[in-house]
Protein backbone atom coordinates (compact mmCIF):
# COMPACT_ATOMS: atom_id res chain seq x y z
CA UNK A 1 0.00 0.00 0.00
CA UNK A 2 2.88 2.19 1.09
CA UNK A 3 4.18 1.85 -2.66
CA UNK A 4 1.29 2.87 -4.44
CA UNK A 5 0.43 5.73 -2.47
CA UNK A 6 4.47 6.97 -2.87
CA UNK A 7 3.36 6.78 -7.15
CA UNK A 8 0.11 8.47 -6.89
CA UNK A 9 1.89 11.43 -4.83
CA UNK A 10 4.85 11.36 -7.72
CA UNK A 11 2.00 11.66 -10.45
CA UNK A 12 0.53 14.49 -8.84
CA UNK A 13 3.64 16.00 -8.41
CA UNK A 14 3.75 15.56 -11.92
CA UNK A 15 0.98 17.01 -13.15
CA UNK A 16 1.67 20.19 -11.48
CA UNK A 17 4.85 20.39 -13.36
CA UNK A 18 5.37 22.23 -16.20
CA UNK A 19 6.80 19.27 -19.05
CA UNK A 20 10.13 20.60 -20.86
CA UNK A 21 10.14 21.33 -24.47
CA UNK A 22 12.21 18.09 -25.00
CA UNK A 23 9.81 15.97 -23.17
CA UNK A 24 6.58 16.84 -24.94
CA UNK A 25 8.91 16.53 -28.29
CA UNK A 26 8.79 12.83 -27.51
CA UNK A 27 5.73 12.60 -27.11
CA UNK A 28 4.63 13.78 -29.94
CA UNK A 29 7.14 11.35 -31.75
CA UNK A 30 5.31 8.49 -29.71
CA UNK A 31 1.53 9.59 -31.12
CA UNK A 32 3.25 9.74 -34.36
CA UNK A 33 4.46 5.99 -34.04
CA UNK A 34 0.75 4.72 -33.07
CA UNK A 35 -0.20 5.88 -36.51
CA UNK A 36 2.76 5.31 -38.61
CA UNK A 37 3.60 1.75 -39.96
CA UNK A 38 6.68 0.67 -38.55
CA UNK A 39 9.93 1.59 -40.99
CA UNK A 40 12.14 -1.16 -41.97
CA UNK A 41 15.26 -1.10 -40.82
CA UNK A 42 16.57 -2.03 -44.15
CA UNK A 43 14.66 0.48 -45.79
CA UNK A 44 15.69 3.27 -43.82
CA UNK A 45 19.16 2.48 -44.78
CA UNK A 46 18.33 2.94 -48.65
CA UNK A 47 16.99 6.20 -47.74
CA UNK A 48 19.80 7.11 -45.39
CA UNK A 49 22.45 5.90 -48.11
CA UNK A 50 20.32 7.81 -50.63
CA UNK A 51 20.34 11.44 -49.27
CA UNK A 52 23.98 11.33 -48.45
CA UNK A 53 24.69 10.83 -52.02
CA UNK A 54 22.33 13.40 -53.26
CA UNK A 55 24.41 15.61 -51.07
CA UNK A 56 27.63 14.41 -51.94
CA UNK A 57 27.29 13.98 -56.18
CA UNK A 58 29.00 16.93 -57.75
CA UNK A 59 27.35 18.50 -60.63
CA UNK A 60 27.89 18.13 -63.97
CA UNK A 61 30.29 20.83 -64.48
CA UNK A 62 32.31 19.71 -61.25
CA UNK A 63 34.89 16.99 -61.78
CA UNK A 64 34.05 14.11 -60.10
CA UNK A 65 35.72 12.68 -56.90
CA UNK A 66 38.62 10.45 -56.51
CA UNK A 67 37.43 7.28 -54.35
CA UNK A 68 38.16 5.62 -51.48
CA UNK A 69 38.37 2.63 -49.71
CA UNK A 70 36.84 -0.17 -51.31
CA UNK A 71 34.01 1.41 -53.24
CA UNK A 72 32.76 3.84 -51.24
CA UNK A 73 29.09 3.97 -52.43
CA UNK A 74 29.23 8.02 -52.27
CA UNK A 75 31.93 8.83 -54.84
CA UNK A 76 30.82 9.01 -58.50
CA UNK A 77 34.33 6.74 -59.16
CA UNK A 78 35.70 3.80 -58.53
CA UNK A 79 39.52 5.19 -57.59
CA UNK A 80 40.98 3.05 -54.36
CA UNK A 81 43.38 5.65 -52.64
CA UNK A 82 43.48 4.73 -48.74
CA UNK A 83 42.35 1.55 -47.04
CA UNK A 84 41.96 0.67 -43.44
CA UNK A 85 43.32 -2.82 -44.28
CA UNK A 86 46.89 -2.68 -43.79
CA UNK A 87 49.34 -5.55 -44.34
CA UNK A 88 50.39 -6.10 -40.45
CA UNK A 89 53.14 -8.30 -38.71
CA UNK A 90 52.20 -11.05 -35.84
CA UNK A 91 53.98 -8.63 -34.03
CA UNK A 92 51.84 -5.62 -35.12
CA UNK A 93 48.50 -7.45 -34.73
CA UNK A 94 49.68 -8.89 -31.18
CA UNK A 95 50.08 -4.96 -30.42
CA UNK A 96 47.34 -3.14 -32.50
CA UNK A 97 47.68 0.40 -32.79
CA UNK A 98 44.34 2.31 -32.18
CA UNK A 99 43.34 4.80 -35.01
CA UNK A 100 41.30 7.98 -34.36
CA UNK A 101 39.83 9.91 -37.44
CA UNK A 102 41.92 8.21 -40.05
CA UNK A 103 40.79 9.96 -43.56
CA UNK A 104 40.25 7.75 -45.94
CA UNK A 105 38.58 10.14 -48.52
CA UNK A 106 38.88 13.88 -48.18
CA UNK A 107 37.18 16.35 -50.65
CA UNK A 108 35.72 19.64 -51.10
CA UNK A 109 31.88 18.34 -49.93
CA UNK A 110 33.70 16.70 -46.42
CA UNK A 111 35.52 13.69 -45.57
CA UNK A 112 35.09 9.64 -44.29
CA UNK A 113 37.20 8.66 -41.48
CA UNK A 114 37.89 5.64 -39.71
CA UNK A 115 38.01 5.27 -35.86
CA UNK A 116 38.95 1.76 -34.25
CA UNK A 117 41.59 -0.96 -33.76
CA UNK A 118 44.17 -0.72 -36.95
CA UNK A 119 43.05 -3.43 -38.67
CA UNK A 120 44.91 -6.20 -40.89
CA UNK A 121 44.31 -8.04 -44.47
CA UNK A 122 42.52 -11.05 -42.64
CA UNK A 123 39.96 -8.89 -40.95
CA UNK A 124 39.24 -7.08 -44.67
CA UNK A 125 39.34 -10.98 -45.96
CA UNK A 126 36.34 -12.11 -43.12
CA UNK A 127 34.23 -9.15 -44.08
CA UNK A 128 34.07 -10.12 -47.72
CA UNK A 129 33.82 -13.55 -46.94
CA UNK A 130 30.67 -12.73 -45.03
CA UNK A 131 29.74 -10.36 -47.81
CA UNK A 132 30.43 -12.61 -50.32
CA UNK A 133 27.75 -15.52 -48.65
CA UNK A 134 25.43 -13.03 -47.58
CA UNK A 135 25.25 -12.19 -51.32
CA UNK A 136 24.99 -15.99 -52.18
CA UNK A 137 22.64 -16.86 -49.76
CA UNK A 138 19.84 -14.21 -50.26
CA UNK A 139 17.72 -13.81 -53.17
CA UNK A 140 17.32 -10.63 -52.39
CA UNK A 141 19.31 -7.87 -50.69
CA UNK A 142 20.12 -9.49 -46.82
CA UNK A 143 21.98 -8.19 -43.88
CA UNK A 144 22.48 -11.31 -42.14
CA UNK A 145 24.93 -14.30 -42.61
CA UNK A 146 23.03 -17.59 -40.59
CA UNK A 147 25.42 -20.69 -41.20
CA UNK A 148 28.04 -22.88 -40.61
CA UNK A 149 31.53 -21.12 -40.20
CA UNK A 150 33.24 -23.97 -42.67
CA UNK A 151 31.89 -22.18 -45.86
CA UNK A 152 32.87 -18.48 -44.69
CA UNK A 153 36.68 -20.22 -43.65
CA UNK A 154 36.50 -21.99 -47.00
CA UNK A 155 35.86 -18.05 -48.99
CA UNK A 156 38.92 -16.66 -46.56
CA UNK A 157 40.70 -19.92 -48.30
CA UNK A 158 41.69 -22.14 -45.65
CA UNK A 159 40.97 -25.68 -47.15
CA UNK A 160 41.53 -27.46 -44.14
CA UNK A 161 40.78 -25.13 -40.93
CA UNK A 162 42.14 -25.84 -37.87
CA UNK A 163 40.90 -24.31 -34.45
CA UNK A 164 43.59 -21.51 -34.91
CA UNK A 165 41.78 -20.92 -38.49
CA UNK A 166 38.39 -20.40 -36.36
CA UNK A 167 40.30 -17.95 -34.19
CA UNK A 168 41.75 -15.97 -37.10
CA UNK A 169 37.51 -15.51 -38.04
CA UNK A 170 36.20 -14.37 -34.56
CA UNK A 171 39.42 -12.32 -33.78
CA UNK A 172 38.89 -10.82 -37.08
CA UNK A 173 34.59 -10.57 -36.77
CA UNK A 174 35.54 -8.77 -33.48
CA UNK A 175 37.33 -6.19 -34.86
CA UNK A 176 35.07 -4.99 -37.60
CA UNK A 177 32.14 -5.12 -34.64
CA UNK A 178 34.53 -2.44 -33.01
CA UNK A 179 35.28 -0.27 -36.51
CA UNK A 180 33.77 2.44 -37.20
CA UNK A 181 33.22 5.17 -39.98
CA UNK A 182 32.14 8.60 -40.67
CA UNK A 183 30.79 10.43 -43.47
CA UNK A 184 30.88 14.14 -42.51
CA UNK A 185 29.32 16.85 -44.98
CA UNK A 186 30.10 20.13 -44.32
CA UNK A 187 26.99 21.87 -42.87
CA UNK A 188 24.71 18.78 -43.56
CA UNK A 189 25.19 15.85 -42.45
CA UNK A 190 27.50 13.95 -39.96
CA UNK A 191 26.68 9.94 -40.33
CA UNK A 192 28.59 7.44 -37.93
CA UNK A 193 28.21 3.66 -38.91
CA UNK A 194 30.12 0.39 -37.34
CA UNK A 195 30.66 -2.59 -39.73
CA UNK A 196 29.05 -5.39 -38.31
CA UNK A 197 26.04 -4.93 -35.52
CA UNK A 198 25.91 -8.50 -33.73
CA UNK A 199 27.85 -11.66 -34.08
CA UNK A 200 26.55 -14.67 -32.39
CA UNK A 201 28.68 -18.01 -32.55
CA UNK A 202 27.73 -21.58 -31.05
CA UNK A 203 31.18 -22.54 -29.94
CA UNK A 204 29.97 -26.55 -30.01
CA UNK A 205 28.45 -26.63 -33.63
CA UNK A 206 30.40 -23.73 -34.50
CA UNK A 207 27.10 -22.46 -36.17
CA UNK A 208 27.77 -18.59 -37.22
CA UNK A 209 24.88 -15.55 -37.03
CA UNK A 210 26.51 -12.14 -38.23
CA UNK A 211 24.52 -9.05 -39.06
CA UNK A 212 26.25 -6.55 -41.01
CA UNK A 213 25.06 -3.03 -39.94
CA UNK A 214 22.03 -2.36 -42.81
CA UNK A 215 23.50 1.65 -42.86
CA UNK A 216 27.26 0.87 -43.33
CA UNK A 217 26.09 -1.87 -45.92
CA UNK A 218 24.07 0.78 -47.73
CA UNK A 219 26.58 3.56 -47.32
CA UNK A 220 29.83 1.90 -48.44
CA UNK A 221 29.18 -1.74 -49.93
CA UNK A 222 26.05 -2.06 -51.91
CA UNK A 223 26.48 -4.69 -54.74
CA UNK A 224 30.30 -4.32 -54.36
CA UNK A 225 30.86 -7.90 -53.18
CA UNK A 226 30.34 -11.16 -55.00
CA UNK A 227 31.39 -14.35 -54.43
CA UNK A 228 33.38 -14.32 -57.84
CA UNK A 229 35.72 -11.49 -56.95
CA UNK A 230 36.12 -13.22 -53.52
CA UNK A 231 36.58 -16.57 -54.77
CA UNK A 232 39.56 -15.21 -56.72
CA UNK A 233 40.92 -13.31 -53.70
CA UNK A 234 41.50 -16.73 -52.08
CA UNK A 235 43.84 -17.88 -54.34
CA UNK A 236 46.09 -15.44 -53.29
CA UNK A 237 48.29 -16.13 -50.21
CA UNK A 238 50.48 -12.97 -49.95
CA UNK A 239 48.51 -10.23 -48.01
CA UNK A 240 49.90 -7.55 -50.36
CA UNK A 241 48.60 -9.46 -53.11
CA UNK A 242 45.19 -9.58 -51.70
CA UNK A 243 45.55 -5.55 -51.39
CA UNK A 244 46.67 -4.92 -54.86
CA UNK A 245 43.97 -7.14 -55.78
CA UNK A 246 41.41 -4.40 -54.00
CA UNK A 247 43.58 -2.07 -55.44
CA UNK A 248 42.96 -2.63 -59.28
CA UNK A 249 39.33 -3.46 -58.98
CA UNK A 250 38.70 -0.58 -57.78
CA UNK A 251 39.52 0.96 -60.72
CA UNK A 252 37.71 0.82 -64.51
CA UNK A 253 40.84 1.34 -66.38
CA UNK A 254 42.23 -1.79 -67.95
CA UNK A 255 45.62 -0.81 -67.68
CA UNK A 256 47.03 1.71 -64.88
CA UNK A 257 50.48 3.19 -65.05
CA UNK A 258 51.87 5.42 -62.05
CA UNK A 259 54.50 5.35 -59.25
CA UNK A 260 55.85 2.96 -57.34
CA UNK A 261 55.17 4.92 -53.83
CA UNK A 262 51.19 5.37 -55.24
CA UNK A 263 51.03 1.85 -55.50
CA UNK A 264 53.17 1.46 -52.31
CA UNK A 265 50.84 4.03 -50.59
CA UNK A 266 47.16 2.94 -51.71
CA UNK A 267 48.60 -1.07 -50.64
CA UNK A 268 49.16 0.57 -47.02
CA UNK A 269 52.96 -0.36 -46.99
CA UNK A 270 55.31 0.92 -44.65
CA UNK A 271 56.96 3.98 -46.65
CA UNK A 272 59.61 4.74 -44.24
CA UNK A 273 61.40 1.60 -45.06
CA UNK A 274 63.73 0.99 -47.78
CA UNK A 275 62.85 1.99 -51.47
CA UNK A 276 64.15 -1.69 -52.25
CA UNK A 277 62.12 -3.53 -49.91
CA UNK A 278 59.07 -1.49 -50.95
CA UNK A 279 60.29 -2.09 -54.81
CA UNK A 280 60.30 -5.97 -53.77
CA UNK A 281 57.58 -6.02 -52.32
CA UNK A 282 55.43 -4.84 -54.76
CA UNK A 283 57.09 -7.14 -57.48
CA UNK A 284 56.00 -10.27 -55.41
CA UNK A 285 52.77 -8.79 -54.92
CA UNK A 286 52.42 -8.75 -58.85
CA UNK A 287 54.15 -11.91 -59.84
CA UNK A 288 51.36 -14.07 -57.54
CA UNK A 289 48.82 -11.62 -59.29
CA UNK A 290 50.37 -13.12 -62.50
CA UNK A 291 49.95 -16.90 -61.57
CA UNK A 292 46.79 -16.18 -60.53
CA UNK A 293 45.51 -14.26 -63.38
CA UNK A 294 44.59 -11.66 -61.38
CA UNK A 295 47.23 -9.45 -63.72
CA UNK A 296 48.27 -9.82 -67.40
CA UNK A 297 51.66 -10.95 -67.99
CA UNK A 298 53.60 -7.63 -68.95
CA UNK A 299 52.87 -5.78 -65.67
CA UNK A 300 55.36 -4.63 -63.08
CA UNK A 301 58.07 -2.15 -63.25
CA UNK A 302 58.51 -0.37 -66.78
CA UNK A 303 61.81 -1.68 -68.45
CA UNK A 304 64.90 0.91 -67.32
CA UNK A 305 62.59 2.48 -64.68
CA UNK A 306 62.82 2.06 -60.80
CA UNK A 307 60.27 4.30 -60.20
CA UNK A 308 57.23 3.44 -62.85
CA UNK A 309 55.35 0.73 -62.90
CA UNK A 310 52.27 -0.89 -64.97
CA UNK A 311 49.02 -2.77 -63.94
CA UNK A 312 47.47 -4.37 -66.74
CA UNK A 313 44.15 -6.31 -66.09
CA UNK A 314 44.06 -9.86 -68.01
CA UNK A 315 40.93 -8.31 -70.52
CA UNK A 316 43.53 -5.67 -71.69
CA UNK A 317 45.75 -8.79 -72.91
CA UNK A 318 42.93 -11.07 -74.58
CA UNK A 319 42.61 -8.54 -77.84
CA UNK A 320 46.72 -9.07 -78.49
CA UNK A 321 46.43 -12.68 -77.73
CA UNK A 322 44.22 -13.13 -80.80
CA UNK A 323 46.12 -11.61 -83.05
Amino acid sequence: MASDDKTSQLKTQEQGLEKPAWMAALERARAKSQTSPPVQIGEDAKQNAQAMRRAVLPSPQEKPQEQGWMCFAPMPTDLCRVSPFFPMSKNEMANRVYLKDMVITKSAWGEINYTGQKLSIYEEDALMAVLAAIDATHEKQGYIYDGPSLPILKIMGYDKPGKNHYKILTDSLKMLLGAVFELHIKGQFRNMDNILSSVKLDEKSKHLKVTVNPYFYEMYLAGNITLISVMQRRKLKKPTSRALLRFMQSHRDLIWPGHFLTIGASLNLNLEQPHFEIRRQIKEAIAECIKHEVLAKGSGFVRGSKEMVKLIRPEAAKPALKK
